[in-house]
């Protein structure tokens, strides 16, 4: 979705509020939202997502206005509970919403394990966003098809809940 067009928005909008209401469902987790996820060579209704280089000789796509109005969209929807998360921030310091720190893989490392995330939490809080929490407790334990997929020892686990 083109969430730059406000009719995008708007439908959906109106498409997770009839969720809400036919499920009783108190809030949503808003994944995805990133640049990374849009179309290599897409476009944009808005035009503000563009903008001139640095050199003023050509106009550049700058897609990163998607993921402030993707947060934005979150924040509307649950004007009530507030217990939405998204994994998108751009901007979005002043929104009082949850932003995710990116997955975490099963295991004790620097490199994206259990020790990467205070630093992640604490960098995320220096930038400005006041309400920051880590995705699944215990990692994703990711493996490359659902077989080899495998749960944290146990130890890893309780530091994690910790």
């Amino acid at each position: 979705l083109d969430f730059t067009k406000e009719s995008a928005q708007e439908e959906y909008t109106k498409s997770l509020q009839k969720l809400q209401n036919l499920y009783d469902i108190d809030s949503f987790k808003f994944d995805a939202g990133e640049v990374n996820w849009l179309p290599a060579f897409g476009s944009f209704a808005n035009p503000s997502c563009q903008q001139m280089t640095t050199d003023k000789t050509t106009l550049v796509t700058t897609p990163a206005l998607h993921s402030y109005l993707y947060s934005q969209l979150a924040y509307r929807i649950d004007a009530t509970n507030r217990l939405l998360e998204v994994r998108v921030g751009y901007r979005t310091q002043t929104l009082p919403i949850f932003v995710r720190v990116i997955d975490k893989d099963s295991n004790w490392s620097y490199v994206n394990g259990l020790r990467s995330l205070l630093p992640s939490v604490f960098n995320l809080s220096l930038l400005g966003y006041p309400f920051v929490l880590p995705d699944m407790v215990g990692g994703n334990g990711y493996g490359v098809t659902i077989t080899q997929t495998r749960l944290p020892e146990r130890e890893l686990y309780i530091r994690w809940l910790q």
